[in-house]
């Protein structure tokens, strides 16, 4: 190959003229039109959201921020979770695949500073619906591209790991996540929460995509509801990949009432006003909801078999790294 997979990183616009980063641009394109695709017959509508905030998510990471007009301070989003949220009590059933913005301190093999992510809401469903809703899209994908075994070839990339995306997904709760880190040698306390060597030995354990359900609340955020069953866990979930690619699915669902929400920001340690039109939302009456964002660089590299996600990565923006090319 003109250039290695994963080197050489300051001339990834020389070396996207070989045959595997060529597979990569029509394998992200391909994924976007299939997930789309599947999305759109689920009564789904793309919706754009901003990428300037002026509070953060507080998902993974912290944030990049800069002068705006005057003395305001904008934030680019960490996910555009936020605004499709805000959209399902008027359109119900939305998606939107945006930029996101991380300020990782890791250069690994799953993490980028600047990532995409396909978010994904609909008003009145359960978590159980959207884990559904997850399992379906990713299993309309790998149906589909197993057609494309030229693609594969082109990139010197076997297909069998289509057929563990297409078999059904392992769900584990996180209190029987526990014990089965302890069984397979881990010194796992409840209340941690995983590192990628963890995820990785319950991936090879299960040797399907598994869902991790039912997080304490403590490891979840404030968008969470409380489940009806136990105040102290959250109906969410993380569906994580069994080959490497870490988390490629978080949701769950969302607080929809104004005074658990309340209580869900001073337990976090949030001041109100900084989520005000957040929490308004919740003021003016808030459909039931849940919803899910995909990491769309880690899914194309679960859909391709890699597990570094630079490989699935056009232009990979690596922590700590320069701003090349």
């Amino acid at each position: 190959m003109f250039f290695q997979h994963t080197s050489d990183l300051e001339h990834r616009h020389l070396g996207i003229r070989n045959n595997f980063f060529r597979a990569t641009a029509e394998f992200r394109h391909l994924v976007r039109k299939y997930a789309f695709e599947f999305l759109d017959d689920q009564n789904c509508m793309l919706v754009q959201t901003p990428i300037l905030t002026n509070a953060s998510c507080v998902c993974s990471g912290d944030v990049f921020t800069f002068p705006y007009y005057g003395k305001q301070v904008a934030t680019l989003i960490q996910s555009p979770w936020m605004y499709a949220d805000a959209l399902v009590s008027g359109v119900e059933r939305v998606y939107a695949l945006n930029p996101s913005f991380r300020r990782e301190t890791d250069a690994t093999g799953i993490h980028l500073v600047e990532i995409w992510q396909l978010q994904v809401d609909l008003a009145w469903a359960s978590n159980d619906e959207i884990m559904q809703m997850e399992q379906d899209l990713i299993h309309f994908i790998a149906e589909k591209l197993k057609k494309h075994t030229d693609l594969y070839a082109k990139a010197q990339l076997g297909t069998e790991h289509l057929d563990q995306l297409l078999k059904p997904f392992a769900r584990i709760t996180y209190d029987e996540s526990v014990t089965l880190l302890n069984e397979l040698g881990y010194l796992f306390d409840y209340g941690n929460d995983y590192t990628e060597e963890h995820n990785n030995a319950i991936g090879k354990h299960v040797k399907v995509p598994y869902f991790i359900t039912d997080f304490p609340m403590s490891l979840k955020n404030f968008w969470f509801a409380h489940s009806t069953d136990n105040y102290d866990l959250s109906p969410s979930n993380d569906l994580f990949s069994h080959m490497g690619q870490g988390e490629i699915v978080g949701g769950g669902t969302r607080v929809s009432d104004y005074e658990e929400l309340k209580a869900n920001l001073e337990y976090f340690g949030h001041d109100l006003d900084e989520f005000a039109w957040f929490v308004d939302i919740r003021r003016h009456g808030c459909v039931p909801h849940s919803g899910f964002s995909i990491g769309f660089d880690r899914l194309v590299a679960t859909f391709m078999g890699v597990n570094d996600i630079r490989q699935a990565t056009l232009f990979p923006r690596i922590p700590q790294g320069l701003l090349k090319p």
